[in-house]
Formats: C-alpha cells, structure tokens, sequence
C-alpha cells in the first residue's frame, strides 16, 4: 500500500505564505474546529494517496483563509495575497487594514472585503470596531474594481449587499459586483438585524418591527411588528427566521417565515441551520426539528453540535467525547460508522475560514493525533486512509476541486487528491 509523506518541502520556496481572511470585528472563532475521529478497524486503506504539492507558513492567531477551487486567499500583516491553489505562485498582493485580518468573499471571479475599519470600543483586553469601507478586486488580476462606504453582508455573482452605519441612520445598499454602481438603496432607522434569506432581505429594527424587501429590487414586500427582547438577535436556518433572545431561564427562539412573517414555532436552547431541518441542542442530544411546525424529526443522544457539510449531509459530534456520526438531516439516519478518538477534521467556515466552491463535495477529511489524513465518503459513510502528515496543533482540513488544504498552527499543507 502507498502512503504519502506530506511532510516534504516543495523544491522552490516563496510560495504562499499565509491563508487568508477574517473580516469583522468580533468574529467568534469558537465552532470553528470540527473534532472528527475515526475507529481504526473501520477505515481502509485508499489505493490513492495524497500528493504534497506546497507548504507555507500559517498563525492559527492571527491568519485566516478564503479557499476557492483555484485559489487562496492570504491576509496577514496588513497584506492580502493571492495564491495560485496548484503550485502556491503568487498572483498578487495588495494593502490590508491592519487593525482586524480580513476576510474577502469570492463570487462570480470578484473579490470583496473591507478595506477600513472605525474602533467604537477599546480596552487592553477588548477591541471592538466596525467596518467602514469595502473594497472589490478583480480575483485573477487584484486590480481595484471599486471602493465604497459600508460593510459587506452578502456577497453574490449578481450583488453585493452592504450596510453603512457610520451615520445617524444605517443604509442599505446593493452594488453591481464588476462597477459598484448602485442597483437600490434604502434607509434602515433603528436597524439591530440584516440576514438574506433566499431572495429576501430582511431587517429587524429595535422595536421588533421586521421588514422584508425583495433582494433583487430593494422594495418592500412586507413589515410586521415581533416582540423583540433588549438583547435579540435575527438569524435564518434552514429558510426560516429565528428571533433569539436571552432570558433568565435561558435562550429562547421564536421561528418565522419569511414571507409572510407568520409566528410558526417556539423553542429554547441553541438552533442552528442544517438545511434540511432546525437543528437544536438538547440537555443530552441533538435534535432536528420540522422547520415548519418544530416537532422533533430525529434525535442524536449524545452529540452536541452538527454542521452541514453539503445539503444532504451533516456531521454530528460531541464536544465532550470526541465522537462525530455523518447523518441524513432530514431523516437523521447515521451513515457509515461512528467515530471517537483524537484527531482534527474539516474545519468549519467561519468568520476566518471561508470556502467558496459551488460543487457539492463528495468527501470530507479529518487528520487524526498521528498525521494519518482520513477521507470521509458523504454517500456511505465510508472511511479510507489517504496518506500521512507530519506534526500537530491541528486546526483541519478542507477539500475543494482535487486539492485538500491542511491548517495547523503554524503551517499550511496543500495536496492533490483524487
């Protein structure tokens, strides 16, 4: 059996140096590292193997990465750098605020991120700010597209929505992705939400009036009034609204859509998006709710989080154990094996990790304490060893076209596969 040593310096250095991006001010970096171990006697060895193709320095503090099929993304040291994904050329670098790393987003070959931040609150110990200017970039060339007020809140091969609250009442604003030139814009007095939920954005203001507009024109299709606790928050899972709020027996969820802004359901705890169904955290499970009515479609005893790794397909883990368990979300249904131990897997897109590839993958990878890199099949639930890496402080993996790219906490490693 072939087992590839991944732990070999490419030939020629001055390859990439950094993976790329965070973006906003307090961007929770908490959830980001997904534990995957698997259980030796239900892993096969591959009959492919990895193949090294360049390594490059990476601070797990400071640095983060935007991942696209064909290219990373770089921003440490007040410098954004693009990174041929195959061989780790530089494309092109370019100035970066220095105050918060940045996370640009990829659409349609167009790259969007801030490009200035204001500081509104600052302490030894805390630094909170907001972003004030965007920036676009041609994603092959880096050349300047276009430079404008307000920060990104969703960026597509059609819009990029953004939101400047530097003055006495926030706008919204969708620009055109190659010119900025503006396609609507409207005042958002009092906004304490934005999310995008399908074709709609919908913004919440403090006194829980929710107003919905179409994303592609900005005008009006609906506004309701919600209660709307001191501290909520607006979020979307699997298309639905959620209205979060803190309370003195805990989190509490009330779920709209977001079409009509129609009250469906109630729920406390923490819910999150798994596509298919709400899921939510229970005192000893995880459980995934209708998203229409939330009555519990299934149940995980044991696990406390998932994430969606494709439409189809989430992986549930354990914070306390380590376990992980691939599962159908709608039906709950686990596939393959279920797997403990210790080990880092795909790492999941946060506020400094992005992965922006429009496939749906038909594998995910995790490294497990020895280096083994394990391919994880999003069909069966099928485990194969593809190869070896050296060292540890593992952040995880990411595979995106034929390329796996590898976080630790002092280096990135990227390898063909497939």
């Amino acid at each position: 059996m072939t087992i590839a040593d991944l732990d070999v310096e490419p030939a020629s250095t001055g390859r990439a140096r950094r993976i790329m991006a965070p973006s906003r001010s307090v961007a929770l970096f908490v959830i980001g590292l997904c534990t995957l171990i698997v259980v030796t006697g239900s892993v096969r060895w591959a009959s492919r193997a990895a193949h090294l193709l360049w390594v490059s320095p990476y601070d797990r503090d400071n640095d983060t990465v935007t991942l696209t099929p064909t290219t990373l993304f770089v921003s440490h040291r007040a410098t954004l750098t693009a990174y041929d994904l195959a061989g780790g050329a530089v494309r092109w670098s370019a100035p970066a605020p220095a105050v918060v790393p940045t996370t640009p987003s990829e659409a349609g070959g167009v790259v969007v991120a801030p490009a200035a931040f204001e500081r509104y609150f600052e302490r030894p110990d805390l630094l909170l700010s907001r972003t004030t200017l965007t920036i676009a970039r041609d994603a092959r060339t880096g050349e300047q597209l276009w430079m404008a007020q307000g920060a990104p809140q969703d960026v597509t091969a059609q819009s990029v929505l953004l939101l400047d609250d530097t003055g006495d009442v926030p706008q919204l604003r969708a620009v055109a992705p190659r010119d900025g030139r503006t396609l609507w814009s409207r005042a958002a007095p009092g906004l304490a939400g934005v999310v995008v939920a399908g074709d709609a954005v919908v913004t919440a203001d403090t006194g829980g009036r929710l107003t919905v507009v179409r994303y592609a024109d900005g005008s009006t299709t609906r506004t309701e009034k919600v209660p709307w606790p001191g501290n909520a928050r607006l979020t979307v899972a699997a298309g639905r609204l959620i209205v979060t709020g803190q309370g003195p027996t805990g989190q509490t969820n009330t779920v709209y859509r977001p079409d009509t802004l129609t009250e469906m359901w109630r729920a406390g705890g923490a819910l999150f998006d798994c596509h298919a169904v709400v899921c939510g955290a229970e005192p000893r499970g995880l459980a995934g709710y209708d998203p229409d009515t939330g009555a519990r479609r299934w149940r995980q005893p044991g696990m406390t989080v998932a994430w969606p790794v494709r439409t189809d397909r989430i992986i549930a883990s354990s914070e306390l154990s380590g376990q992980f368990q691939l599962l159908d979300p709608a039906t709950g249904r686990p596939l393959g094996e279920a797997g403990a131990g210790g080990g880092a897997g795909t790492w999941r897109p946060d506020g400094r990790t992005v992965v922006s590839d429009p496939a749906a993958p038909s594998s995910a990878y995790e490294v497990r304490g020895d280096g083994t890199i394990v391919r994880l099949d999003l069909g069966t639930g099928g485990q194969d060893v593809e190869g070896t890496i050296d060292g540890g402080g593992w952040v995880g993996c990411r595979n995106v076209a034929k390329y796996l790219v590898c976080l630790q906490s002092s280096r990135l490693t990227v390898a063909a596969i497939g």
